[in-house]
């Protein structure tokens, strides 16, 4: 962004860090994506060298073409004013030879002309004259030859250097669209690595956002899993404590119907003693006193075995002790202060005590449930 002051920057950096607003956060690069920024900076180094090692090889070939074009200009200027110079001289020697051939010509006539007394010597240095004015015709006639190969020659060449400057303009013009299309294409290729720049940001921070989302979704995760485990722990422990108290209240119940079984038999004993203490009507009394005794003491256990009362066990403990000790129904019966009556009256306080004792432990096991 654009600049901060340090203390805005301070805070600024400290709510990304602790995300503390939606509209700043930290973009930390790591040693990939410096990497990765380092090989898109020398891939765009290299595309623009080689651009310019492009446009430099292009300018260099226009100026070369350049060059030998004005070099051709200037060969076949330099032709063409030779070829003018020959032609002048040409002419020249063309004209001097036709006139002194003319005049050659006239003297000749002139000589043939005269007397025949004339000097036969100045005959033959006329036709001297003409033999060689005739000779210098033909070799006039040879460098007109040669001239006009020359200015063949030239002409040649200055269509040649003409083509070579028509290739060059063209080669510039090819240059020069070259270098256009290279200028544009490096435009593109920046344009193409700019807009890739952007992209790979985007996926970067698309990337980055994805992470944190599953960074916190697993973090989530891994919370639950750990509450669920903690919570299976705790249940496990909840239920070997269950397992532990279950075994002890079995084996208490096993002693409650230790207990019981001691009390029956205690009363079964009691019925037997009663029987042979007391004669056949106390006899009967005292056994159907028992067997209510027994059942009671038996309903007891039973209750106290699957319940835990044992104010209830007391209770019918009580009664049976009264109905035991009462004995007959008739209270002037001589037979309720009988030795019979007295050792059943023992008896079932023992059984009393026996029952009561179950019953002190059901009701602990009650007040622990």
């Amino acid at each position: 962004g654009n600049f901060k002051k340090y203390d805005v920057f301070v805070k600024m950096l400290a709510a990304a860090v602790s995300d503390g607003s939606d509209s700043v956060f930290v973009d930390l690069l790591t040693y990939a994506d410096l990497e990765s920024l380092k090989t898109k900076r020398a891939s765009a180094n290299a595309a623009d060298a080689a651009a310019a090692r492009a446009t430099e090889a292009a300018e260099a070939k226009v100026k070369d073409a350049l060059d030998a074009a004005e070099k051709a200009k200037k060969e076949a200027e330099e032709a063409a004013r030779q070829l003018e110079r020959a032609k002048r001289d040409l002419d020249d020697v063309e004209h001097r030879l036709k006139r002194d051939l003319e005049d050659a010509r006239r003297d000749l006539e002139a000589a043939e002309n005269r007397a025949p007394k004339k000097n036969h010597d100045e005959f033959f240095e006329m036709e001297r004259r003409i033999s060689n004015l005739e000779a210098e015709r033909q070799v006039a006639e040879i460098e007109k030859e040669k001239l006009r190969q020359l200015r063949e020659a030239a002409e040649n060449h200055r269509l040649a250097a003409e083509a070579r400057a028509a290739n060059a303009v063209a080669e510039v013009h090819k240059s020069r669209a070259a270098i256009s299309r290279i200028a544009s294409l490096e435009t593109d290729l920046t344009r193409a690595i700019a807009e890739r720049d952007v992209a790979v940001d985007k996926y970067a921070t698309e990337i980055r956002a994805v992470k944190a989302e599953s960074d916190l979704v697993h973090a989530k995760l891994e919370a639950e899993l750990d509450l669920a485990l903690k919570q299976l722990d705790r249940k496990r422990a909840k239920k070997r404590a269950h397992k532990k108290q279950a075994a002890e209240l079995a084996s208490r119940l096993a002693d409650a119907v230790a207990l019981a079984q001691d009390a029956a038999n205690g009363a079964e004993r009691a019925i037997v003693a009663a029987r042979n203490a007391a004669d056949e009507e106390t006899n009967q009394v005292l056994f159907e006193r028992s067997q209510e005794t027994a059942k009671t003491a038996a309903s007891a256990a039973a209750a106290a075995a699957s319940a835990g009362w044992s104010g209830r066990v007391a209770d019918d403990v009580r009664a049976a002790r009264e109905d035991v000790t009462r004995g007959p129904v008739d209270p002037s019966s001589p037979f309720r202060t009988t030795r019979g009556a007295r050792a059943a009256n023992r008896e079932a306080s023992s059984i009393l005590a026996l029952i009561g004792r179950a019953g002190r432990l059901f009701g602990t096991r009650a007040r622990t449930r």
